[in-house]
């Protein structure tokens, strides 16, 4: 269950749309050391849950970000999207935090025109 507290700093954030949640931390009224870590919030299961409250569940993030995925027709269009997932699903970052089993070796095709350096005594 969330706290006051931690209700208010919550509103905060969706009014902001999550841009700083340091910010959101302050005018709710928490310290300056407790907002310095925003982790303190957004890690809990309270924050989870109240954000569910307002219909954001990772339910509804996860199709929207599939369904916006398979509804682009070319991949190179799809980078940002990808990257988005990726780091939802915390696949990027530190290598030491990657569990590389879950990596797929992929092959890249890339139209590059040949270039040749000409000579300079030519």
């Amino acid at each position: 269950m969330a706290t006051p507290l931690q209700i208010e700093a919550i509103k905060n954030v969706i009014k902001q749309g999550g841009k700083n949640v340091q910010k959101a931390m302050l005018d709710a009224g928490y310290s300056k050391n407790t907002a310095h870590t925003p982790g303190k919030l957004t890690d809990s299961k309270a924050y989870r849950d109240e954000l569910e409250k307002h219909g954001l569940t990772t339910k509804l993030i996860t199709t929207a970000l599939v369904e916006d995925i398979n509804a682009k027709a070319m991949k190179h269009d799809r980078v940002k999207e990808l990257a988005l997932g990726a780091d939802i699903l915390r696949m990027r970052g530190k290598d030491e935090d990657m569990d590389k089993d879950k990596f797929v070796p992929v092959t890249i095709n890339v139209n590059v025109e040949k270039v040749v350096a000409k000579d300079k005594d030519e």
